[in-house]
């Protein structure tokens, strides 16, 4: 469906991974495609400071693929970019040889490449200590061990944060903060609370995310599992209704969380952003 059944107006054409079996293309409209940049911008620059003191190395495949060249566009608005792609001979020798010039290295990519990163810069004699950085990561989840791993190889100089998003929704749907990486270990520590929260005696990926961008609920799969139901808030030109992504998890709103924190800890919980979270374990289908 396309909006006045136009596709005139279209920029370019984003092709889903085909996990499902088969890729899905998605036309994209030019206010559409810059407001998803903006969208990704304004996350990299609100809630890291991102600037040109720091050097973003874009490691997402650049094709047709959602994420290389949207994440590439929206890097450069705010800080200096370089899109690499998943190389990794050429993001070590960039790394080496531009590193004292930037404050921070950010790294763009999926998180097992984070982690292939790391290993190929240790391997190549390069050391973590005394440096800053920080990796942006999407496309699939990580656990808290991975997270412990990354910053015990980087030598505790390291920081990361995930977002949520796929060609069919937009580019970043949500967000991982402070506050959502501090639920995951109070999920990690306590079963009680995991299991009240969650539905699971082990933590999701858990994110926040903007309701006037995106509307979540969730609706029972064939098997039983909570599947996520995305509806775009925003005006697309292949508007996303009642669209499953087939990703199990759940939506919650912060007086919910507040409520069953309160309950399991006796504490308060003070969300630095006035979002709502959603959480992901996975594929419902496997």
């Amino acid at each position: 469906m396309c909006i006045r059944d136009s596709l005139s107006p279209l920029a370019v054409i984003d092709r889903s991974s085909g996990y499902s079996g088969k890729s899905i293309y998605f036309p994209i409209s030019k206010k559409e495609n810059l407001f998803d940049e903006l969208v990704m911008a304004n996350w990299f620059k609100t809630q890291f400071n991102i600037t040109t003191k720091d050097l973003l190395i874009n490691c997402f495949f650049l094709g047709s693929w959602v994420a290389g060249l949207k994440i590439g566009n929206s890097a450069r608005m705010i800080g200096t970019t370089i899109n690499t792609g998943p190389r990794l001979d050429e993001i070590v020798e960039t790394i080496f040889d531009l590193d004292k010039y930037y404050e921070r290295i950010i790294i763009l990519s999926y998180p097992p490449f984070a982690m292939m990163l790391v290993y190929k810069l240790i391997e190549a004699g390069y050391d973590f200590k005394g440096k800053n950085f920080l990796f942006l990561v999407g496309g699939e989840g990580y656990n808290l061990e991975f997270k412990q791993k990354l910053q015990e190889l980087t030598k505790n100089s390291s920081e990361i944060f995930g977002a949520f998003g796929s060609t069919e929704t937009g580019i970043r749907i949500g967000n991982e903060t402070v506050d959502t990486h501090m639920l995951k270990q109070m999920a990690a520590s306590n079963k009680e609370f995991c299991k009240k929260m969650f539905g699971k005696e082990f933590p999701p990926n858990i994110f926040q995310y903007d309701p006037t961008n995106v509307h979540l609920f969730t609706k029972k799969y064939k098997n039983g599992k909570d599947a996520l139901i995305f509806t775009s808030a925003s005006k697309r030109a292949v508007p996303v209704i009642k669209y499953n992504l087939k990703d199990e998890g759940g939506v919650l709103t912060q007086k919910e969380v507040k409520k069953i924190i309160k309950e399991v800890f006796n504490m308060d919980f003070n969300f630095k952003l006035p979002l709502p979270i959603f959480y992901v374990y996975g594929r419902v289908d496997d």
